[in-house]
Formats: structure tokens, sequence, C-alpha cells
């Protein structure tokens, strides 16, 4: 089935084109820190295994630093510095060795083009077989928020048996490696595919 392109009603391709490029804009985190709570930035050393980041990336360091797990996607959605992630979870095991939290980051962005360019390079991974589980970005609906929420969590509908904890930690670590140029790379692609859409309709 052909899917078509948006009517200019419904996307304005040219605002999109502009977030696309400020996104390109963005500085690394060897630049500027990433972490809200950042003390003291060392640009050769700024990087998600940082001992500071647990607590640097919380808005509650004391009751509430990053968990282990997630502090790499974390630190890598704050690197846009166009998303700000307000929960995550690294997921959890009861005592019983069940699983009884997934992984998960929930996040606010500036632009819904920043959570198209996420969603595409989870696609990428899938596609090229590099996680473990099938993952992708969806609307979420906090009570204690009026903001537009995003969260990046596995999809499990047609996984059959038993869903590994560390399997999906792992993922974690792969959606995260170097997450800022990956999705920049994405975001030129995006780029050009609206570049050639505007010369085909004469915009």
């Amino acid at each position: 089935m052909l899917i078509e392109q948006p009517q200019l009603a419904y996307l304005d391709a040219q605002q999109t084109r502009q977030s696309l490029e400020v996104f390109l804009k963005q500085p690394g985190p060897q630049e500027l820190p990433p972490c809200p709570g950042c003390e003291n930035h060392i640009k050769s050393k700024c990087s998600c295994q940082c001992p500071d980041a647990k607590r640097a990336l919380s808005t509650e360091p004391d009751s509430h630093p990053i968990e282990t797990s997630v502090v790499p996607l974390v630190y890598g959605l704050m690197s846009t510095r166009l998303s700000q992630t307000i929960w995550s979870c690294e997921g959890h095991m009861d005592e019983n060795n069940r699983l009884i939290s997934l992984p998960r980051v929930s996040f606010y962005t500036s632009s819904p083009v920043y959570s198209q360019l996420l969603h595409r390079h989870l696609a990428k991974l899938m596609l090229d077989k590099k996680l473990v589980y099938n993952w992708h970005v969806t609307l979420t609906d906090y009570a204690q928020t009026w903001g537009q929420t995003y969260s990046i969590t596995p999809d499990l509908n047609f996984v059959n048996g038993d869903v590994h904890l560390g399997a999906l930690q792992n993922d974690l670590k792969v959606i995260a490696e170097d997450l800022l140029e990956k999705m920049k790379q994405i975001a030129h692609e995006m780029l050009q595919e609206i570049d050639r859409w505007l010369k085909n309709s004469h915009v």
C-alpha cells in the first residue's frame, strides 16, 4: 500500500526542516556538559562513564540518582540538548526472579521530529539485528504533567517465552552507543528527503 506524503495542512515541511537544522548544530558533550548537575566538566573525560553521571543527570540526585544500566541512554538523550529526560528505569526483577518492571526512558522534546529521529535509529538497529528485542518510541501520558511526553521502551508483544532483563539492559547500551552522532546522520538524511519532496512539490 502506497503511503502518501503529508499535505502542508498537516505538516509544516519548512518548520520540520528548520528543526532538523537546529539539531545538526547542537554541540557535543565534550563542548558543553549534557548533565544538568555537572560541577566539574572535563572535556576530554565527559562521557556516560563519568563516576558523577548518575547524580549529575538526575534532578533528585540524593534520593533518585539515575540507575546504572540506563545512565548511557539518559546521557545520550540529554546530549542532544533538545530532549529533556524526566523518568527512567533500568528494569527490575522480584524476589522470585520475575520481571516486574521494564527498562524505559521518558522525555520531553522540543520538536516531534526529534522523537522520529530516535524511532528511525531504533528501526535501523533492529534491521541490522543489533538488538535482542524490538524497541519503539511511544507517546506517554503522565498525570503529573500536561507536557507531551515520549518513552523509549521495549515492544514485547510478539515475544514467546521468558524475557531476560540482562538482554534488555544490554539493548539499552547498544541504543545509547554514539546516539547523538547517529541521530545527526539520520537528521541529515531526513533533510535530504524533505528537500527532494519540496522540490518535487514545487513548494
